[in-house]
C-alpha cells in the first residue's frame, strides 16, 4: 500500500502500530538508559557514543577500545592519538556521561533524560534530519512514558521497556498531524478515530493455521509433538502449554 501511495504521489503518514521501540531515536535513548544503569555494558555505551548524542566516529571507538579496556576507563584516559575535533567530542562525551552517572538513583529517570537531551541538543539534531517532526514526537512520547511510570531506578524502567519490546506490544509511533494525507494504521491505532473514507484491506483473509508439530514463542521457547510407539502424534506438556498460551492470545486479539 505504501508503494502504491508513493507511485501515485499521495501524501501519507505511516501509523502501522509497530516498530516504535526500534526507531533509531528511541533506541538511542533506551541504550543510554542501559549504559547509565550499567557503565560496564560496553555495547550500550558504544551505541550511545556512536549515536547522534555524541557522534563519535567508528575509528575513535576502535581507538578507545583497542586495548580491551571498558569504555568508561578509556574515557578517563583518552588515548593520545585521538586529536583535534574528535578529541574534543570525546572529552565532551566523557564529561557529559560522568555527570549523568553521578545523578543515577538520585533524580527521577525523566530528569536524567531531559538533562541528556538538553546537554547534547539531541532534539535539535533530530529536527535537522528527515522526518524530524516525527522523530521529536517519538522522543517526547518516551519522555511521557518515563513521566507516567515515575520510576527512579533505571533497572526498573529498563526491565519495563525490555518487557514491552519482547512482547511486541502494539505501540505505534507518535502521531504528527498532517492535513490532506492518507493515514496507514492498525485497527488498534484507529480505535476512536473518525475519517470520511476508510479502506480496510485483507478483511476476508483467513487466520493462520498453527503447526501440529512445532510451536515457538519468544518467552516460552520451542516445543514439539512426538510420536508414541503406535506412531500416533502426542502433544508434549511443553507443547500443550504453548498451545494454550497461543489460544489465549488469539482470543484476546479477537475480542479487541
Amino acid at each position: 500500500y505504501e508503494d502504491a501511495l508513493k507511485a501515485a504521489r499521495i501524501p501519507y503518514v505511516t501509523l502501522a502500530g509497530k516498530g516504535y521501540y526500534n526507531r533509531a531515536e528511541v533506541r538511542d535513548l533506551i541504550q543510554l538508559l542501559r549504559a547509565l544503569d550499567n557503565p560496564q555494558d560496553d555495547l550500550a555505551v558504544a551505541t550511545v557514543l556512536r549515536s547522534p548524542l555524541y557522534a563519535l566516529s567508528d575509528e575513535t571507538l576502535y581507538r578507545l577500545r583497542r586495548d580491551g579496556q571498558p569504555f568508561r576507563e578509556t574515557l578517563n584516559a583518552i588515548p593520545e592519538d585521538i586529536v583535534g575535533d574528535e578529541r574534543a567530542r570525546v572529552e565532551f562525551a566523557h564529561g557529559s556521561l560522568e555527570k549523568l552517572w553521578a545523578r543515577v538513583g538520585r533524580v527521577p529517570i525523566l530528569d536524567l533524560l531531559k538533562g541528556a537531551l538538553a546537554e547534547t541538543d539531541y532534539l535539535g539534531t533530530l529536527t535537522s534530519l528527515a522526518d524530524g517532526d516525527r522523530r521529536r514526537a517519538n522522543v517526547e512520547k518516551l519522555l511521557a512514558l518515563a513521566r507516567r511510570t515515575g520510576l527512579v531506578r533505571l533497572s526498573d524502567l529498563n526491565a519495563y521497556l525490555l518487557d514491552l519490546t519482547v512482547q511486541e506490544v502494539r505501540e505505534g509511533e507518535a502521531v504528527v498531524e498532517v492535513e490532506k494525507a492518507v493515514r496507514l494504521m492498525s485497527i488498534h491505532r484507529a480505535k476512536g478515530l473518525e475519517f470520511p473514507i476508510v479502506v480496510i484491506p485483507d478483511a476476508s483473509r483467513a487466520p493462520r493455521e498453527g503447526s501440529d508439530t512445532l510451536l515457538a514463542d519468544r518467552r516460552g521457547g520451542v516445543a514439539v509433538t512426538v510420536r508414541d510407539p503406535r506412531g500416533e502424534r502426542v502433544e508434549t506438556v511443553a507443547y500443550q502449554l504453548l498451545k494454550l498460551d497461543a489460544i489465549r492470545r488469539d482470543d484476546a486479539e479477537e475480542k479487541r
